[in-house]
């Protein structure tokens, strides 16, 4: 009976050891997604901004897009 029980737990073990790392990878995933459109996004207002800022200084106005 103990042998049974081992076997059980351990395969219980690997379940939720399966889980866990499922998880990580998923939420890395997600993580790497959404890091990579904030980059994208502070990019584009980064742009826009250096955009206004250059039609100011050479005394033209700002073009909207």
């Amino acid at each position: 009976m103990p042998s049974a029980f081992i076997e059980r737990s351990f395969t219980e073990i690997l379940v939720v050891v399966g889980v866990l790392v499922t998880v990580l990878v998923v939420l890395r995933l997600v993580i790497g997604v959404a890091r990579r459109r904030a980059t994208q996004r502070t990019d584009a207002l980064l742009k826009r901004t250096l955009d206004v800022t250059t039609d100011r200084s050479s005394g033209t106005e700002p073009t909207v897009e």
